[in-house]
């Protein structure tokens, strides 16, 4: 009897919980005059996360501690130990063979399907085809995460590191090696568009081939062994124990997710926003191969340049045209609630690790906790008009942030927007293809 009352009891929270968190995010953001759409898809997500925090933190220490540390407390029986290393190694080279299919992919796509546009640096989202679209995500990952996976793969493979330290270390090298990669060919051969792109795809395919032959995945061309059809039979299964097994942090991951992507993407609906353009052009200099002459004539001593070249070897590779692939990355600013979470989870007492999840929610829908103040304004001072929502929001310049200053701050970006950006939004839309102009103009 107990044990249904407490089942009740649970549901009850969950339930209650979550409709009560996007009722009242539905109900702070409404006074702000922000669009429908957005209101209504940020409650909801924010009604998610509730879900999955009251769920994740309704279970006891031990469940969390058990369902996070799987088999690691088995006992000291030998037989055990030599069965889980054998499952750890075939699991190892598994995920080793399909990460080198996806790198080989990738490769494959950019190089002989992506086309980089220096003609245009816009095109319209509705008339970008599927090819386009694949070649800029192919472009992303590789910029952005397999090369730097491949060389912890060549560094670590004695050793066993934390997966979300894994995939911030990858993201971090890979933009390492892509950046520096385009930035020494501008500085020292002044490379164009597709000679770096050649050089680029080239340094990408020496670490797959160092991949191949160190872990001797190369076996796998000659034999579709039982490996892979184990690996293809059990996916799903696979799948599903990891869902059941970490369901409450997919739930709160995929909420912040969903909240990042409304306040960037979905928001700005694609296209570039303020002193973005400088940036941009920053890096129709790297593509056109003039940086270096730029940067003696002392044209250039704002910005480190590494940003610039690490996105103008995206664009080169990806094929698509600046703005679109500039403004399809906002959501990699995940990776740093994911950093966020992983330091927390570090830092924290042993006792208190899971304060982690919460401590990463609150990094990206409350960091700096100026939207409080936004809120007690508008309370204060009915909003009636656009205008002066936007007055309301600059009246101290402490709050007045930058996209390119800010981590994520999602009741900042709803604010952003006046009247007049919102024409300019309309125009760009209804323009299928920007010609190059002159973007020095618009820094």
């Amino acid at each position: 009897m107990n044990l249904y009352f407490q089942k009740n009891s649970i549901a009850f929270s969950l339930i209650s919980g979550s409709l009560v968190t996007a009722l009242t995010v539905y109900i702070a953001i409404s006074m702000l005059l922000v669009p429908q759409s957005i209101i209504i898809s940020i409650s909801l997500s924010m009604g998610v996360l509730s879900l999955g925090l009251i769920r994740y933190y309704s279970n006891s220490y031990d469940d969390i501690s058990n369902t996070q540390n799987g088999n690691n407390h088995l006992g000291d029986n030998a037989k055990n130990n030599n069965q889980n290393n054998i499952r750890n190694n075939a699991n190892d080279f598994n995920r080793n063979i399909i990460f080198v299919l996806v790198f080989l992919a990738a490769i494959v796509i950019c190089a002989f399907f992506s086309r980089p546009e220096i003609d245009h640096v816009f095109k319209n989202w509705y008339v970008i085809g599927i090819n386009e679209v694949v070649g800029l995500g192919a472009g992303i990952i590789l910029t952005f995460f397999l090369p730097g996976y491949a060389v912890l793969l060549l560094l670590t493979r004695n050793y066993t590191i934390n997966p979300v330290l894994k995939v911030l270390l990858a993201y971090l090298l890979s933009m390492l090696i892509t950046g520096v990669t385009v930035y020494l060919s501008e500085m020292f051969f002044d490379n164009n568009v597709s000679e770096n792109k050649t050089l680029i795809l080239g340094i990408y395919a020496f670490l797959l081939v160092s991949v191949v032959i160190y872990y001797r995945t190369f076996r796998v061309i000659y034999s579709f062994n039982s490996d892979i059809r184990y690996l293809i039979a059990n996916s799903s299964s696979i799948l599903i124990k990891i869902l059941k097994f970490h369901n409450s942090e997919f739930l709160v991951f995929g909420s912040l997710f969903t909240i990042l992507i409304i306040s960037t993407n979905y928001l700005y609906g694609g296209i570039t926003i303020g002193d973005q353009w400088y940036h941009q052009n920053r890096i129709m200099l790297f593509m056109s191969g003039q940086f270096k002459e730029f940067v003696l004539t002392n044209g250039d001593e704002i910005y480190p340049p590494l940003q610039s070249a690490l996105l103008a070897g995206l664009t080169t590779i990806s094929g698509t045209p600046l703005v679109n692939t500039f403004s399809s990355i906002a959501f990699l600013n995940m990776t740093a609630v994911f950093a966020f979470y992983f330091f927390s989870s570090a830092w924290f007492p042993r006792g208190n690790k899971r304060a982690a999840l919460f401590a990463a929610s609150l990094f990206l829908i409350a960091s700096g906790f100026g939207w409080i103040y936004i809120i007690s304004l508008a309370e204060t001072n009915p909003i009636g008009s656009q205008i002066e929502a936007i007055d309301t929001f600059i009246e101290e310049n402490q709050f007045m942030i930058r996209e390119k200053k800010r981590q994520i701050s999602v009741i900042s970006d709803l604010l952003t927007i006046d009247a007049l950006d919102v024409e300019k939004l309309k125009g760009l839309r209804s323009i299928e293809t920007m010609p190059i102009i002159d973007l020095g103009m618009l820094s």
